[in-house]
């Protein structure tokens, strides 16, 4: 437990949990457990908390070679999360008084996965299947690294492809695939850390996660229907840690015609990244964009400087 120094609420997180190794052939080990999280992400116009649950099943396969670094996971989770948020009454005197409402929402999945994390060649893919109340939805996603002479040098290639299986509009939370990945505002499973969860402007507010579309330029390219991209990264020769990175992203554009007319122009990107921690804390750069991107990067973005953005992952420090 914590003791929020801003808010002065509590705040923490907890898991408690059983590892069983069955004597199985296929089986290598069972998780059974559950975690809780309370954290403030909002304090305008008061403190606003979200209390999220989730209880889970994590199975982990025998590798058929014993000397392999290959894993085959299939997680079952339920994330059900309390967000405290804000609504507006009229009062007599025509001002606007805020009221404190609570959004109770859920969410099943399993994860399906399968990585290898060798030095050499290192490659992971998943699908994921998301449920819940007027959804489902299903995504996967593959990255394969191609080491040059060392495994610090290399050449990556990931793929993310998602649709939406059934959705009935309109839904109380915005469960939509993302071209430029997930950032504060869009987490709504409340899985990562962010410095400025919901800041509007600031550096904290440039934080994004590069999952989904895995755009490093912010936009508002969003869809309820389905997203296909294409990431790739290289490293550069020197000992200078600068990446050059290309994005390709097609969506379904809902606000067009027919569903030919839905096709989007593909969207493109590209920059330097510079890779303080790889896959960690790394600084992106945006050099050229195509004119969609541009377009609604120009409405949010005024500088250069505000377009930079930056991945602080500590979910993956997290043994």
């Amino acid at each position: 437990p914590m003791f929020g120094l801003s808010s002065k609420t509590l705040a923490g997180l907890g898991k408690i949990g059983m590892t069983f190794s069955p004597k199985s052939k296929l089986l290598k080990q069972i998780n059974i457990g559950v975690s809780a999280k309370r954290f403030t992400y909002a304090q305008q116009p008061f403190n606003l908390n979200y209390n999220k649950l989730t209880p889970e099943i994590f199975l982990e396969f025998n590798n058929r070679k014993s000397a392999s670094l290959a894993r085959k996971t299939v997680r079952f989770r339920s994330v059900i999360c309390n967000k405290e948020t804000t609504e507006y009454t009229l009062a007599p005197d025509s001002s606007h008084i805020p009221m404190l409402t609570y959004n109770v929402y859920y969410v099943n999945s399993i994860i399906f996965m399968n990585d290898n994390e060798r030095e050499i060649n290192p490659y992971r893919y998943s699908i994921t299947f998301e449920q819940g109340e007027k959804f489902m939805k299903s995504f996967f996603s593959s990255t394969y690294r191609f080491s040059y002479n060392s495994p610090k040098k290399f050449f990556e290639a990931r793929v993310f492809a998602g649709c939406f299986i059934y959705r009935k509009l309109p839904i109380n939370n915005d469960y939509r695939f993302n071209l430029s990945g997930t950032n504060g505002s869009n987490d709504y499973l409340f899985d990562y850390y962010f410095f400025g969860r919901n800041e509007g402007s600031g550096v904290f507010s440039q934080q994004f996660v590069d999952n989904q579309g895995g755009f490093k330029t912010y936009t508002v390219l969003k869809t309820w229907d389905w997203l296909l991209a294409f990431n790739f990264k290289t490293t550069l020769p020197g000992i200078i840690p600068v990446n050059l990175f290309a994005d390709i992203g097609l969506y379904h554009a809902e606000d067009q015609g027919s569903y030919l007319k839905k096709i989007s122009v593909p969207a493109f990107e590209a920059g330097l990244q510079i890779s303080i921690i790889n896959g960690i804390f790394e600084i992106n750069f945006p050099m050229l964009m195509s004119q969609e991107v541009k377009t609604t990067n120009n409405l949010n973005m005024k500088t250069y400087v505000e377009r930079i953005r930056f991945t602080f992952n500590i979910n993956k420090l997290d043994p």
